[in-house]
Order: C-alpha cells, then sequence, then structure tokens
C-alpha cells in the first residue's frame, strides 16, 4: 500500500522487498530451536482495524506468533488485543488517548516523501495500541508483549498494561 507521493519513502523502498512483508515468514514454519529463540514469551503483529470496526474490536487485533506453552494453541490465530481492565490502566490509556487531524505542514510533508501515519488521520480518540498499530502503511508491526498479560476466557482475546516494546526481530541467534 504505497501512496501516490510526489517523492519515494524510504518506507516505499522498505516495501520493495519480499522479506520485509509479514507473509514472507508462514507462522506454520518452525525454526531450529538450538539456533534461535524467541526474544519474548508473547510476539505477533498489530493490526489496525478498519475505521467502521473499532468499537466492536476495542483495541487492536493482534496476529498470535508466539506464546508461553500454554497457550500455544492461539498461534496463528488473529485476536483482539486490549487493554487491560486495572483502573490506573485505564485513566493511564485515557491521558494518552488523542484525536489525529494531519495539518497542512503534515499532508505537505508526506507529498515529498515523509512517511506519517495516514491511515490514523481524522480518527477520533486514538489510543497508544491504535497508535502503534497504524504508525505504519501496512499492518506491519511486529510486538513483544510485556507481562502481565491476561488471556480471556476461551482465548477471546487478550488483555495488556503496556504497549512500551516494540521490534522487528523475532528471534535472536543462540550463542554456542
Amino acid at each position: 500500500m504505497t501512496m501516490n507521493w510526489s517523492k519515494a519513502s524510504n518506507y516505499d523502498r522498505y516495501l520493495q522487498a519480499d522479506f520485509n512483508h509479514p507473509e514472507y515468514y508462514p507462522l506454520d514454519q518452525a525454526v531450529d530451536q538450538t539456533l534461535y529463540r524467541p526474544i519474548a514469551p508473547w510476539m505477533g503483529r498489530l493490526i489496525l482495524p478498519q475505521r467502521e470496526h473499532r468499537r466492536q474490536v476495542n483495541g487492536v487485533l493482534f496476529e498470535v506468533h508466539h506464546t508461553p506453552p500454554s497457550y500455544e494453541h492461539l498461534v496463528g490465530q488473529i485476536v483482539p488485543l486490549r487493554w487491560s481492565n486495572d483502573p490506573r490502566v485505564q485513566a493511564r490509556v485515557r491521558s494518552l488517548t488523542r484525536d489525529v487531524h494531519f495539518s497542512a505542514e503534515a499532508t505537505y510533508s508526506q507529498q515529498q516523501g515523509v512517511v506519517h501515519p495516514y491511515r490514523l488521520n481524522h480518527w477520533r480518540r486514538v489510543d497508544p495500541l491504535e497508535s502503534l498499530a497504524g504508525s505504519r502503511l501496512t499492518d506491519d508491526v511486529i510486538v513483544m508483549l510485556e507481562e502481565p498479560v491476561e488471556v480471556e476466557e476461551s482465548g477471546a482475546g487478550i488483555r495488556v498494561q503496556e504497549s512500551r516494546v516494540r521490534s522487528q526481530n523475532q528471534f535472536k541467534i543462540q550463542n554456542s
């Protein structure tokens, strides 16, 4: 999904390589556990819901890539990722939630090849998870979730207290 910019952005160049697309790495493909280990117990890809589905999702979507052993049945599934119901977390999220409206300067700089989260333009009450999921032009943001991670009954969703960590690498090489 590239924009019609008068100048190509670095992100446009990044998207030209197949290995920079999530579908290049099938989730049913196993890595050699003797050579690689996951960087976190919970990892996956953030997916920004369509504007008309925001209320229903009440967060973002999360394509589960890696879990602790007791939740391996969730790998490959796309589940809602929401904020914890803890009142302190809800208060912090409310304090960080903002309306997003691009200025004329932002629109101009976008035409010059600067990447902006244009999918969020004119959205009201964008929370930090939506901001992170919408930070790129495509749904290719890979994150690790910090504990505590709450799994809702029957795997209907996941709740978190933090969204600070973002990563492109899912595995690190084991030292011999």
